[in-house]
């Protein structure tokens, strides 16, 4: 599983895909801990 950054808005935060549909967004702080942020629905592109 990859580690992404994100941008934007979440910018500082990161995500990892739990599977095709959730993915975990968390930070890391100046510790080294991981906090998780929230766990969210990935949700198809509508072109």
């Amino acid at each position: 599983m990859a580690c992404e950054p994100l941008h934007g808005e979440r910018k500082g935060q990161r995500s990892i895909r739990l599977n095709k549909q959730w993915r975990a967004v968390y930070v890391i702080k100046e510790n080294g801990q991981i906090e998780f942020v929230e766990i969210i629905e990935v949700m198809p592109h509508e072109y």
